[in-house]
């Protein structure tokens, strides 16, 4: 900077030395010119002073003196004005070089200062490319730390998931391997369960199997409820009687053996005894409906409808006893599946009502299962978040570099 400064004041020196000398030239050749000029008329006059006389002009010495002697001086003036202005035209040329020499170092500086503005201006732009760099840089290591904890968030919780599930999962292996349960059902539990998905399907006004939308709410009650479910224990239970009708003829078009239905808004169900919720003696008398446990609410009307207002008791006395022991009869149960009808019939509890009964054990079994199968899923599923552990490896290698 300080050298474009000094060339910049050189040159303005020399541009002004330039300008003195041309206008000192100038002076000098109009002096010059004036003597000439002067020198002109008088030797004009002279010649003219000559003509008008006629004859040669003879000077006197005085004259012819000072004619030498303004010759002499107008030579004498010429020669000075002359040196002066040799003097001057080498001063006037040097200056011109010196003037060239500062305009080809003005070039050449500005020249210089262009190519430094160029690569101040390269500089700048590679500043702001390393500042975007570094901001990208700094977004991208505060994603990557995200992803880390999120990840470390999601191992750390898959590998807590993973031992509940093994305990989990132990358990269920344990009372699958206590119930020594048949991994083979048989033919035709597997063709109604076919059927029962294949309506599903077709129709989604069928809510499923009786048996498979509620459970005693105490295993005690299995046989009792059996009893008093009775036909209806594997009656498909659906919205409208519509759906009804349209899955019988799909089953008839298939040529399937018939099913019992259940249709929700077809069904007339009378409304529960509050009063045999009262009874005290004898004890533990409970209304079957309540000793069953459902899901969706929405068949409530279809185990009123095979339950009634059935009671269960303890033991066939005590059934015996409210069926017809007081003015009014009951529909009674006792805990073995005898069976006492209003109208005074009374059914034992066969053993194929046991074999029937275990059908709720064989349910419980199909539920550790199914709840096997999708446990076993989402312990593979954790695995595989567990093994992320790489990627947190990976992604702790690129935070670091």
């Amino acid at each position: 900077m300080a050298n474009i400064l000094y060339s910049r004041k050189s040159l303005k020196q020399a541009k002004k030395t330039h300008d003195n000398h041309e206008m000192e030239i100038r002076e000098l050749e109009k002096e010059l010119e004036e003597v000439d000029k002067k020198r002109q008329e008088f030797e004009e006059r002279i010649e003219e002073e000559s003509q008008s006389q006629g004859r040669d002009l003879n000077l006197e010495e005085s004259q012819v003196q000072e004619y030498h002697r303004l010759k002499e001086e107008a030579g004498k003036r010429a020669a000075r004005y002359m040196q002066e202005m040799d003097t001057i035209s080498r001063e006037q040329k040097s200056d011109q070089d010196r003037y060239d020499n500062e305009m080809r170092k003005k070039n050449e500086m500005g020249a210089k200062i262009k190519q430094k503005e160029s690569e101040m201006e390269e500089n700048r732009k590679r500043v702001e490319k390393l500042n975007e760099y570094i901001r990208t840089s700094n977004q991208t290591v505060a994603e990557q730390k995200k992803i880390e904890e999120e990840l470390t968030a999601q191992v750390e919780q898959a590998n807590s998931r993973i031992s509940e599930i093994n305990v989990d999962l132990e358990s269920i292996m344990d009372q699958l391997g206590e119930a020594k349960v048949d991994k083979h059902e048989s033919a035709r539990a597997m063709k109604k369960k076919e059927l029962l998905d294949n309506l599903k399907g077709l129709f989604s006004g069928v809510h499923g199997r009786l048996i498979d939308q509620c459970e005693p709410s105490h295993k005690r009650y299995q046989i009792a409820i059996t009893k008093v479910l009775g036909k209806y224990m594997d009656a498909i239970v659906c919205d409208t009687e519509k759906t009804a009708k349209d899955c019988i003829q799909y089953m008839k078009e298939q040529r399937i053996d018939p099913e019992t239905f259940l249709p929700l808004d077809y069904l007339d169900v009378r409304s529960v005894n509050e009063k045999l919720r009262e009874i005290r003696e004898p004890k533990n008398v409970k209304l079957v409906v309540d000793v069953i446990r459902y899901n969706p609410p929405s068949i409530k009307k279809a185990l009123l409808f095979a339950c009634g207002n059935a009671l269960v008791c303890e033991t066939v006395e005590d059934a015996r006893h409210v069926a017809f022991g007081t003015h009014e009869r009951h529909k009674t149960v006792a805990l073995d599946g005898t069976l006492f009808q209003k109208s005074g019939v009374i059914s034992g509890g066969a053993s194929d009502l046991k074999a029937k009964a275990r059908r709720w054990d064989e349910k419980q079994l199909g539920q550790l299962k199914i709840r096997k199968e999708k446990i076993t899923d989402e312990l593979k599923e954790h695995l595989k978040m567990s093994g992320k552990n790489q990627n947190l490896a990976h992604t702790d290698l690129k935070l670091k570099a």
